[in-house]
């Protein structure tokens, strides 16, 4: 592992710079739609419900009055609204240099489906996110140095294999949450690989564990990690949203990099690289994956670049 020598004030400036950030309302999304606003980005603020965007938007707009932010809605679990979340961006025609797939869903106590009947976290962690890629990869292409950033979790070590992956024969809420984190490690990781002839950056990161709304779960999974974390060994989001920022700024992030912060006593230290997670790293399985996601979107990626 190597350790970064970044911190937020080495984020360069923005100004005319433009990112799209799923769940910007809340948590790791709301710090990092903050602080690249801060430096002149203007942010697309893709989220579930407006209601809760625009509050958060008064909020960001108090500590950073010329904020140049937009909420527009996004509905992840719905191929039909990412759709036309991308149409109406492409209809704008202009670049796209930053792409933080950061929204989730954590632990369902019951399994549920999205709107096109897939497992509601695989659904909206990876499936949402690879069609939002893939439907915005003509605006990601345009751009001169396009950067994809993939959030995935510690969860993503204790995957198990992709079997069943829809939990159709056995559903358990943390299982299908590692498996859509590790998808989301896939993901990032086959991005970069079928992109290396393109100027468009890959990245995952993770923040650790951090205190967001992921956790206002009624699972008692999450009801006893509250219990036995939060409060005691928890980030703030505002530290857990280090990584993000890093890798969709910094210079120091490479493509196919996964990074993470350092943290101890509340306080996030340097990021640091982090190697793969469990099966993430095994590339027979994320082409695997990328061709089935793709069958199951019906989101084409092909024309990304090619393949090592």
């Amino acid at each position: 592992m190597m350790r970064m020598n970044w911190n937020l004030q080495d984020i360069p400036d923005l100004t005319g710079k433009t990112a799209i950030v799923t769940g910007g309302n809340s948590g790791i999304g709301y710090h990092t739609v903050l602080e690249l606003a801060r430096k002149g980005a203007s942010v697309l603020m893709a989220v579930r419900s407006p209601e809760r965007g625009n509050a958060a938007l008064k909020q960001m707009q108090v500590l950073v009055p010329k904020a140049d932010v937009r909420v527009v809605l996004l509905d992840l679990a719905d191929l039909a609204s990412i759709r036309a979340f991308a149409t109406a961006f492409l209809a704008e025609e202009k670049p796209l240099d930053i792409l933080v797939n950061n929204a989730g869903v954590m632990a369902i106590p019951k399994r549920k489906t999205t709107k096109d009947g897939f497992e509601m976290q695989v659904g909206t962690n990876h499936l949402g996110h690879f069609a939002l890629t893939g439907l915005l990869l003509p605006a990601l292409k345009n751009a001169a140095a396009a950067r994809v950033v993939t959030v995935s979790s510690l969860a993503a070590r204790s995957a198990p294999n992709l079997d069943d992956y829809m939990g159709e024969t056995q559903y358990e809420p943390m299982a299908a949450y590692a498996k859509s984190k590790v998808s989301n490690l896939f993901f990032a990781y086959e991005l970069a690989r079928r992109s290396n002839e393109t100027s468009i950056r890959s990245i995952a990161v993770h923040p650790s564990v951090s205190a967001t709304n992921l956790f206002n779960k009624k699972s008692k999974f999450v009801n006893g990690m509250l219990k036995a974390t939060l409060g005691l060994l928890a980030l703030p989001a505002a530290q857990g949203a280090l990584p993000t920022l890093f890798a969709a700024t910094s210079p120091l992030a490479q493509s196919g990099g996964f990074y993470a912060p350092v943290w101890r006593r509340h306080q996030a230290h340097p990021v640091i690289d982090v190697q793969p997670f469990g099966i993430s790293g095994d590339h027979e399985i994320a082409e695997m994956l990328w061709e089935k996601s793709e069958k199951l979107t019906g989101v084409q990626m092909r024309h990304s670049g090619n393949k090592n």
